[in-house]
């Protein structure tokens, strides 16, 4: 992750640090929304390796790479965009 934080850091010329989890616990507890956010942090300490063979073939589309996805978000402040 420290690869992906220094890559945002470029990106937006802001830096970014790792909340210690009891943070991340006591923010979880005071939204519900940030919660599920907390919840999903295990996803960028231990990333699942997705395959999407079957959607290349089904759909004849290809998945965008995660790092050009990452920096389109932050560019974009988190703004949905049709390609």
């Amino acid at each position: 992750m420290k690869g992906h934080r220094s890559l945002i850091a470029a990106a937006t010329g802001k830096a970014l640090a790792v909340l210690a989890t009891m943070t991340t616990d006591d923010l979880a507890a005071s939204d519900a929304i940030v919660a599920e956010v907390v919840e999903m942090l295990c996803m960028t300490e231990r990333p699942a390796v997705l395959d999407s063979t079957q959607t290349r073939q089904l759909l004849g589309i290809q998945a965008t790479p995660f790092d050009d996805a990452v920096t389109a978000i932050v560019k974009t402040g988190g703004a949905l965009t049709s390609h």
